[in-house]
């Protein structure tokens, strides 16, 4: 439960350490981990987008997020869900070059990347909640 003062959203402060440890956590899960059992990317309507917008397969997806560096994080927040409010959120953009799915001689384009990670109990799997075009 929230505690008195807390605030739904509110950026929880995290040391480099912490974040350096979190960025591990995170290589870590997918380094040894199975997409849709140890972590999960939600099937909402962005991360769809992203798919359908460009050429992107879990492979890729697996390197972006193994790829993650510290100056990718953002911050860290506590969930603006109630029902979640004591999961802390991980924020990071990322840029990377995707491929345009519907563009006949196509190049590859930079896209800047936001990417979402909770994981809402300690024995739970990673949740990745967003991972889509930043500002859609």
């Amino acid at each position: 439960m929230l505690q008195p003062g807390d605030e739904l959203g509110r950026s929880v402060c995290i040391e480099k350490a912490e974040q350096s440890e979190l960025i591990e956590r995170i290589r870590d899960t997918v380094r040894t981990g199975i997409l849709g059992e140890d972590y999960t990317i939600i099937p909402r309507d962005k991360n769809r987008w992203l798919r359908r917008d460009y050429n992107i397969t879990d492979i890729r997806i697996r390197q972006i997020l193994l790829d993650l560096q510290m100056g990718d994080f953002v911050k860290a927040a506590k969930s603006d869900q109630p029902k979640f409010a004591q999961d802390i959120i991980y924020v990071f953009k990322k840029d990377v070059s995707l491929l345009p799915r519907w563009q006949e001689e196509a190049d590859y384009i930079v896209v800047r990347l936001y990417i979402k990670i909770t994981w809402p109990r300690e024995d739970l799997k990673m949740l990745i909640i967003s991972f889509h075009e930043d500002n859609i």
